[in-house]
C-alpha cells in the first residue's frame, strides 16, 4: 500500500528565524540543530527521503520529529 504524502510545513517569519538562528549557533545543541534543520528542509518542500539523505539519518526519524513539529510546534 503506498504512504500518503507528508504534511506539508508551513513556519511563520518568526518561527523560521528561531530555527535558522538554532543552527548557525556554534555551541547548540546537536540534537536541537538537527530538529530545527529537519523542520526548514521540510518546510521548502524537500521529501523525507532527500532529507534523510542529506542529515544521514532514517526518514522514521524525520517522521517523528515533523508530527511533533506539527502537534506542538
Amino acid at each position: 500500500m503506498p504512504r500518503s504524502a507528508p504534511a506539508e510545513i508551513h513556519l511563520t517569519e518568526q518561527e523560521e528565524a528561531v530555527l535558522r538562528g538554532w543552527t548557525r549557533k556554534s555551541s547548540g545543541e546537536q540534537r536541537l540543530v538537527e530538529r530545527a534543520r529537519i523542520i526548514l528542509l521540510s518546510h521548502e518542500g524537500i521529501g523525507v527521503e532527500k532529507i534523510a539523505e542529506r542529515l544521514h539519518t532514517r526518514p522514521a526519524r524525520l517522521s517523528k520529529w515533523r508530527q511533533r513539529f506539527m502537534r506542538q510546534g
